[in-house]
């Protein structure tokens, strides 16, 4: 179908920018739900077949040709209000982080997986009786996570004698 091939081209081309970024020196993080297949850490009955952004053979590519490392997390962990975590569901969320900038990541995005009781979340995983999926409204990121991504660039940044003050982090 005409919509996996635009899927399939947008992922292509943005491994290629990230790869081309770090070719001249840059570093370059993306991110893509976890992924839900058989023996993953994060499997869903029924997901076995959700196609994998960082499985695709460019981002698997880029992997091999930047050192990258993966990161999963749990948004949940991000909530700029914690009392949400009752409205939400985990949503696991795998960043792919050039080498360069690994140890900055890894620094920010370790230890960020659910510790809520079981039974704290509600599913995100379907629709609702009018047809709305679930997953609808958590598709923005909250501002800690857009922070502590903000934090990864500029700790890359740092390491290569650029100062980044706080009020630039917060304009990112």
């Amino acid at each position: 179908p005409e919509s996996v091939r635009a899927a399939n081209f947008m992922t292509k081309a943005a491994a290629e920018v990230c790869l081309a970024c770090c070719s001249h020196g840059g570093m370059a993080l993306a991110e893509t739900p976890c992924s839900r297949a058989a023996g993953s850490n994060d499997a869903i009955p029924g997901c076995e077949l959700h196609a994998y952004m960082f499985a695709f053979p460019t981002w698997k590519e880029f992997r091999e040709m930047t050192d990258a490392v993966e990161f999963v997390i749990d948004q949940c962990t991000a909530l700029d209000d914690p009392a949400r975590a009752v409205s939400t569901g985990p949503k696991a969320t795998a960043f792919l982080v050039s080498g360069n900038a690994a140890p900055f990541a890894e620094a920010i995005f370790k230890n960020k997986r659910c510790r809520h009781p079981k039974g704290t979340h509600r599913p995100i995983r379907g629709t609702d009786d009018k047809g709305v999926y679930l997953t609808a409204g958590t598709e923005v990121y909250s501002s800690r996570l857009c922070e502590w991504i903000a934090t990864v660039v500029k700790g890359w940044l740092g390491s290569l004698g650029v100062a980044v003050d706080r009020g630039e982090i917060t304009a990112m």
